[in-house]
């Protein structure tokens, strides 16, 4: 009954007061009973009461309008979509499509667009999303500044980046040409010649005496089973037994494993430790060095394995270390080395892979100083650096089954890294460039990736799973970054502010591998290469849905703002919009109107004949329940410029009095006073009967007090008092 009472109250002063200026399109004239001046005043003073004065700018309507100029530099002659939403689409199922245009780029490749769209008053950072014509998706995170956005797409458009600290990337030529090491092997020592039972070659005295060789090469002619003791510090006194420091710098002495031999070093003791000081050990092309123990890379202790060379790693622990002493030793490989366990590096740039091939086990680097320069080809389970330590230049094809771990990774023009974990704080990328892993962190303090490569050309990252420091790193120039997932939001936000971005397989950077005819071929340095996804399911989009609340004044200090409420869902660029009813408090016939188009009166678009009901508002006791449903939806067409923000889209309500007419005013957004519609974003709940809309939501009079926007009003509410 107290409800029947409230709801008979207030429609009997809506009779008693004559239909109000605001809901009731009357005129002045209304039998005489109906004073529109003394209305007004009264719901100005109630409302001047519970909410403050009104700032004669303020328009209650939460929607703004924000100016996207776009351009483009692509392919010539082709036709781009462009969307812009309130969150990432790509990884945020939230996200509202807030307007979209199309161009199509000149002979150049270059177009350019603006829109005005509605976005939220309040928010200033944006997503813009340029999609191609397979449906490949590339998104940047923009900044509105002064009600604008400016955004760039194309290869040109991303600016080549900031010196960094890691240098232009290093070369090397090999220590020796392959006529040197003829020469070597037709002018050395073989071993053939009655030393090949000899255990230590260091005792120059023994390899002179009586042969008329100077002090110069060892040439391991005949397979040879036994350690060579190769710490040259000097040579022997033979009659003191000591050393005499001989003043031997790198390279004095070499060993050559000739073409068709196979040293098999230390196979007689294996897996111990043989040290290699001011020595080079070369094998020549046809050569093979097996490693039974591992050698100790000491100062100017060189290995060095010429095209068609091969070293083996037959010991079940450590190849090759190098001690503290190492800046001076060095492996240069442009032959194969097989089955490599473990290369550790303590200081020094010691590793230099050129042109060679590379397959086994870990390679570590122990310090920050140690260099592994890879320019062929290496194929490992794992390469990691203590704690993130050491730097990869890599100039050709790297894989690892496992892990990367690494400070720095540097990487030349057309190159590939590909892994299935990889750790790295500073990555440097340059055209044409691929860093692939399934697993990609990046959680270092000033962690980046930086782009040094010729402009007009691009980079590409692909990570299924991407960890960042979300305070820190940053990418730079241009490069693409595809991401599956990132490891949290915090992370997905603080790279959207650096990068342009997208999901795995759909950035436009193709890298082609080499066919020999129908039949597909790693290319030398890019592996398999690059080739975007094509034809991409299309996203279906939410659009950004605004809500408008109306308040009929039927009885003065309700405002409750549930009379009418109905929502608008469209995107700024299209020609049609959606209009649904949402709640039906008042008790007379109101019309939704849009222009010269009449949208539905809202209890028909509730399936209701019944004026009387009140729908949606708490108040379910005529309709058994059936409270909380939406009404019907309709298509409307608009015109070229419609937005929400500008006068809540023309909407307008058209109320029919008791008498079945029409009057001649409307309910419509107001400017500087009390307002009898609200425009807010959806979602929105609204209050429930006679409940004021500050109570259900506190800080509504801070907003509507005031023109500036003081945070969201809308995130602030009481439960009890929503519907």
């Amino acid at each position: 009954m107290i409800i029947h009472n409230i709801l008979n109250m207030k429609r009997n002063f809506f009779f008693a007061v004559g239909l109000v200026l605001s809901l009731f399109a009357c005129d002045n004239s209304h039998d005489n009973m109906y004073d529109p001046t003394w209305v007004r005043e009264q719901y100005e003073n109630q409302w001047k009461l519970h909410f403050g004065e009104i700032d004669p700018n303020q328009n209650f309507n939460m929607a703004k309008q924000v100016t996207a100029n776009i351009s483009i530099k692509e392919d010539a002659l082709s036709e781009y979509t462009f969307k812009i939403y309130t969150a990432n689409p790509l990884c945020d199922a939230g996200a509202k499509l807030l307007a979209r245009t199309k161009v199509t780029t000149d002979a150049e490749g270059f177009a350019e667009t603006s829109i005005a769209f509605d976005a939220l008053v309040g928010q200033e950072n944006f997503y813009v999303v340029r999609v191609n014509s397979y449906g490949r998706r590339l998104v940047e995170s923009v900044l509105a500044k002064e009600g604008k956005i400016n955004v760039e797409f194309g290869l040109d458009a991303l600016a080549l980046s900031r010196a960094t600290e890691i240098s232009d990337f290093p070369t090397m030529d090999c220590p020796y040409t392959a006529e040197d090491v003829n020469k070597l092997i037709t002018d050395g020592y073989r071993i053939s010649q009655g030393f090949n039972n000899m255990n230590n070659i260091c005792d120059i005295e023994r390899l002179t005496y009586g042969t008329g060789h100077p002090l110069h090469s060892l040439v391991l002619d005949t397979d040879f089973e036994n350690q060579l003791f190769l710490e040259l510090w000097g040579y022997t006194d033979v009659g003191n037994n000591k050393w005499v420091d001989s003043g031997l710098s790198v390279g004095d002495f070499k060993v050559v494993v000739a073409d068709g031999v196979t040293w098999s070093y230390w196979k007689n003791n294996p897996n111990q430790e043989a040290k290699l000081r001011y020595v080079d050990i070369i094998v020549a092309s046809g050569g093979v060095l097996e490693l039974y123990s591992y050698i100790n890379m000491g100062d100017f202790g060189r290995i060095i394995v010429m095209p068609g060379g091969k070293i083996v790693d037959k010991t079940t622990s450590t190849a090759i270390t190098f001690n503290n002493n190492a800046s001076t030793s060095l492996i240069y490989n442009a032959g194969t080395m097989e089955g490599i366990r473990c290369i550790l590096q303590n200081s020094g740039k010691t590793y230099i892979d050129h042109n060679g091939i590379l397959m086994g086990d870990k390679i570590s680097l122990q310090n920050n100083d140690c260099v592994l320069t890879n320019w062929g080809k290496i194929d490992v389970n794992i390469i990691e650096g203590n704690g993130n330590q050491g730097t990869i230049n890599n100039a050709c094809l790297l894989r690892s089954d496992e892990k990367i771990q690494v400070l720095y990774l540097n990487q030349n023009a057309n190159t590939a890294v590909e892994c299935n974990e990889i750790y790295v704080n500073h990555v440097i990328l340059r055209e044409n460039s691929l860093l692939r892993s399934k697993h990609l962190d990046m959680n270092g303090s000033g962690s980046f990736i930086d782009y040094k490569g010729a402009s007009g050309s691009s980079a590409l990252v692909s990570a299924l799973w991407l960890g960042v420091n979300n305070a820190n790193t940053k990418v730079t120039g241009s490069i693409y970054v595809e991401v599956g997932e990132f490891e949290n939001d915090a992370d997905r936000i603080g790279l959207e502010t650096t990068s342009k971005w997208t999901k795995v397989g759909e950035a436009d950077f193709a890298i082609f591998p080499v066919y020999t005819g129908n039949e597909l071929k790693e290319s030398d340095c890019t592996g398999g290469g690059n080739i975007p996804t094509n034809n991409v399911p299309e996203q279906k989009d939410e659009t950004q849905t605004w809500i408008v609340a109306c308040e009929d004044l039927g009885s003065i200090g309700d405002y409750d703002f549930n009379d009418v409420v109905f929502e608008v869902s469209y995107a700024n660029g299209d020609t049609e919009a959606y209009v649904t009813a949402l709640a039906g408090g008042g008790t007379l016939a109101a019309y939704i109107c849009n222009g010269a188009n009449v949208v539905g009166e809202i209890h028909e678009m509730f399936g209701f004949d019944d004026i009387t009901l009140m729908i949606n508002t708490g108040v379910d006791y005529e309709w058994n329940g059936r409270n909380g449903f939406k009404g019907k939806t309709v298509k409307i067409e608009v015109p070229s410029g419609f937005a929400m923000s500008d006068n809540m889209g023309g909407f307008y309500l058209k109320v029919m009095n008791g008498d079945g007419q029409f009057e001649n005013s409307k309910i419509g957004p107001s400017v500087g006073v009390a307002p009898q519609m609200i425009c807010v974003p959806s979602p929105w709940r609204w209050p429930t009967e006679t409940i004021r809309i500050n109570e259900a939501y506190p800080l509504f009079g801070d907003w509507g007090s005031g023109y500036d926007y003081k945070g969201h009003w809308c995130l602030t509410s009481i439960e009890d008092f929503l519907y």
